[in-house]
């Protein structure tokens, strides 16, 4: 196992421990000796994963305390990090609900509108060139297609979830070189949208969601795990 995945894997298991525990605001987790007993690994195994929960502001550590739920933290995303999921199934549920907003936009786009969300494209496409790929920049390009949807519940809905698994592509070198090579597919589909040709931007879309699952499959993350 690559170390990124011990170290993501056992922050779910700690993430897990949290929420079978029923722990909340202001309580007390095990110590990183204890941790690193439960789970038959290094402490600095530990130390890794608890930098990842910290990061998230899920994980307060207090020198010569300990670690402890972070009393000020965002209820709904220590929520949302708390979920068992299945993320072949949420990204399926994404695809769809994101093809029905491409679909859409597709129809009423106007050239203004096209330019706007075409900003961060070109910002990709210069991350492209130099062989980097950023997800804030892919994100911003698809969340300004979803401010462009009249259904607002169901923009919501996806960026929710978005923001919450696009988190692991941060620790995840290789699931990023793959969707590196989809940025000539997003060009792809806004040239499609220019047009309104609806069906080009269907099937464009449909390139990125393979990417999207060729990615799934290489780091293992079909499985059900905890969304950080």
């Amino acid at each position: 196992m690559r170390e990124e995945h011990l170290y993501l894997s056992l922050a779910d298991h700690i993430l897990n421990y949290i929420r079978e525990n029923h722990l909340k605001a202001g309580d007390r987790l095990p110590s990183e000796r204890q941790l690193a007993q439960k789970y038959s690994v290094s402490r600095s195994s530990v130390r890794e994963a608890v930098r990842i929960l910290q990061n998230k502001g899920l994980v307060r550590i207090e020198v010569g305390s300990g670690m402890y739920i972070p009393e000020n933290t965002d209820q709904d995303r220590f929520q949302i990090a708390l979920w068992k999921v299945n993320y072949r199934e949420i990204f399926e549920t994404r695809n769809v609900l994101e093809l029905h907003i491409i679909r859409k936009v597709c129809q009423t786009v106007t050239e203004a509108e096209i330019r706007y969300i075409e900003e961060p494209l070109l910002v990709m496409e210069r991350d492209y060139a130099e062989g980097m790929f950023v997800i804030a920049h892919d994100n911003q390009f698809h969340n300004r297609i979803r401010q462009l949807c009249t259904n607002a519940t169901m923009t919501q809905l996806v960026e929710n979830l978005l923001v919450e698994l696009d988190a692991y592509g941060e620790h995840m070198p290789e699931m990023k070189r793959i969707w590196r090579d989809t940025v000539p597919y997003h060009r792809e589909m806004l040239e499609a949208m220019r047009r309104h040709d609806c069906k080009g931007a269907e099937d464009a879309f449909g390139k990125i969601v393979e990417a999207d699952s060729r990615a799934l499959e290489m780091e293992g993350l079909a499985e059900e795990r905890v969304v950080f």
